[in-house]
């Protein structure tokens, strides 16, 4: 990692801390506002809903998105939705958090209750559908009683109702399928050789369960460990029953057992991409917890505002593998950056445009992200302290791919340890100025 560009303590105690707290919130009030985001543009309305509730109770304000761990299998336009929906919410004042489960509901009433939320906004059609919705609602009722539950119509039309099924598209991955091939021949050859054996079939039926359970966790979609099940009974029938090479059945009891054995295997494969979706949710919450605490470690050793700087952007860079531009400002405008390269990442003169500058301005005066030009060579967040920007970071816009949530949750975590130890700095120097004073 190489760094160019201008050459450069860390004070944090419960005072700071309950200011901090105070300015975030803007109150005494004791309100806590929260709105549950998805993927809906219609999601704004329960946005701005939110959003001016918090204004009008003066009261703080968080959006949360649960994560669940069918993620990875979303569209492109369902994922730009989310990424939107968030942004907006920060736009507007919100704190923005990520959380990862199954259960939605459960993820939010837990947040609610471990963060004193008051009111909870959830907009209708949340769950896909009004049985589903009204679900939802009660649930978190139940779950939050010391909560006031508010349902937002969010105007539900047909053209949701296409986007909602293309959230599951089917994506046939040529490696998934050839996964699948593999593992049913090899299930098949086994059974042979159990039959050549004269093994029970009660083996070769587990044999084929096997099957099922090694394909939900080897492959990246349901769709691959369903039709593996399926197959399955169809190959048993076909090869191991009599009359064998016909899908004609004599016994009475045959069935029973392809169905006995398509739900088995429907469920353990369930229950292992559960699994497998808990695991990496659990891995990247760890990483996160590491990550931040590794940041909070380091910035603790700092004694200066160039080290501050450096441990900061030097995490970005880690976390997200791109290049990280920083814009210190002093006296309301941008000073000369500091550039933090990945290996084999551009330099200096790759990000000094007067174009480059100017939106690094704008978002500097705005206090917001704000959208990001498809020729941008940054994706740029503000740096702020007590509600006002103090700086400027700049994130490469790697082959115009977009910062995804669970890598954006730990950003925004960074930038706010980032901003507590620069204005942790600036308190210790104007106490020094002082003291030097008397």
């Amino acid at each position: 990692m190489e760094i160019e560009g201008a050459p450069g303590m860390f004070l944090k105690n419960r005072e700071d801390e309950d200011r901090e707290e105070k300015e975030k919130s803007g109150s005494d009030s004791g309100e806590h506002i929260l709105v549950c985001l998805s993927w809906r543009p219609e999601s704004t309305r329960s946005i701005r809903a939110a959003a001016r509730m918090a204004k009008a109770f003066n009261g703080s304000f968080t959006a949360v998105y649960v994560e669940q761990p069918a993620y990875e299998s979303f569209d492109d336009k369902v994922k730009q939705g989310i990424r939107q929906n968030m942004k907006m919410a920060s736009q507007m004042g919100a704190i923005v958090e990520t959380l990862y489960g199954e259960d939605i509901v459960y993820q939010i009433a837990q947040f609610a209750k471990l963060s004193g939320v008051t009111k909870i906004i959830v907009g209708r059609g949340y769950g896909n559908g009004r049985s589903r919705e009204k679900a939802i609602g009660d649930k978190l009722a139940a779950l939050v009683s010391d909560a006031d539950i508010y349902m937002i119509p969010e105007g539900v039309t047909e053209s949701y109702r296409k986007r909602k099924l293309s959230v599951y598209e089917k994506k046939f991955l040529i490696s998934d399928l050839v996964k699948s091939l593999v593992v049913m021949v090899a299930v098949t050859a086994a059974g042979m050789v159990l039959e050549y054996f004269d093994m029970n079939e009660s083996n070769i039926i587990m044999l084929y369960i096997l099957g099922t359970l090694i394909t939900a966790v080897t492959t990246s979609k349901r769709i691959y460990s369903l039709s593996v099940a399926f197959v399955s009974v169809l190959l048993f029938n076909f090869l191991f029953t009599q009359p064998q090479y016909t899908f004609a059945v004599y016994g009475k009891d045959y069935p029973l057992t392809f169905a006995i054995m398509f739900i088995v295997a429907f469920f353990t494969s369930s229950l292992a991409i559960k699994i497998k979706g808990q695991a990496r949710q659990s891995a990247e919450t760890a990483y996160r917890v590491k990550v931040l605490l590794d940041t909070n470690r380091t910035l603790k050793d700092e004694t200066d505002k160039d080290g501050i700087i450096s441990v900061s952007c030097k995490q970005m860079v880690k976390l997200l593998d791109r290049d990280v531009i920083f814009y210190p400002a002093e006296g309301g405008r941008l000073r000369p950056p500091y550039l933090f390269r990945r290996e084999g990442g551009n330099t200096m003169n790759d990000y000094r445009s007067e174009k480059e500058f100017i939106r690094a301005t704008e978002v500097y005066h705005e206090g917001t992200e704000g959208k990001t030009p498809k020729n941008a060579k940054c994706i740029y967040f503000p740096v702020k302290a007590r509600k006002e920007a103090i700086g400027v970071v700049g994130i490469e816009n790697k082959n115009k791919k977009p910062i995804d949530s669970f890598e954006n949750s730990i950003l925004a975590s960074i930038l706010d340890e980032f901003a507590i130890a620069i204005e942790g700095e600036k308190v210790m120097e104007k106490g020094e100025e002082r003291n030097d004073e008397i």
